[in-house]
């Protein structure tokens, strides 16, 4: 399987008496490969590279309500991870994914299929 995502996320930060913005925008390409085992069991790999912007606007007190920006991009720009989906009955799934190097990560969740 082959994907591609866009994200973006902000938020006002506060560090001390400095005050600012964060905004960090993310492009994402992945591919995954697994296969199903006794109909109920799917494990899988996979490999996604990104990149993208992130801003960083801190109010500037000498600039009457101005802001410098500060630029900034990820550390690492790829992410390996091993996972697994399981398929459960009432039509939903339980997956698990970890990610152990690089940007590291873990996570998990339920579907529902219809």
């Amino acid at each position: 399987m082959l994907s591609a995502s866009l994200g973006a996320a902000g938020t006002p930060t506060r560090l001390g008496a400095e005050r600012g913005d964060y905004v960090g925008l993310d492009f994402r390409f992945g591919a995954t490969v697994g296969k199903t085992f006794f109909g109920w069991l799917s494990p899988y790999a996979t490999l996604r590279a990104f990149g993208g912007p992130i801003f960083f606007f801190v109010d500037d007190e000498s600039d009457a309500g101005g802001a410098r920006l500060r630029l900034g991009t990820d550390k690492f720009h790829f992410q390996g991870g091993l996972g697994a989906v399981f398929i459960l009955p009432e039509n939903l799934d339980l997956f698990v994914e970890g990610q152990p190097g690089a940007e590291q990560g873990g996570f998990a969740g339920l579907g529902w299929r219809y």
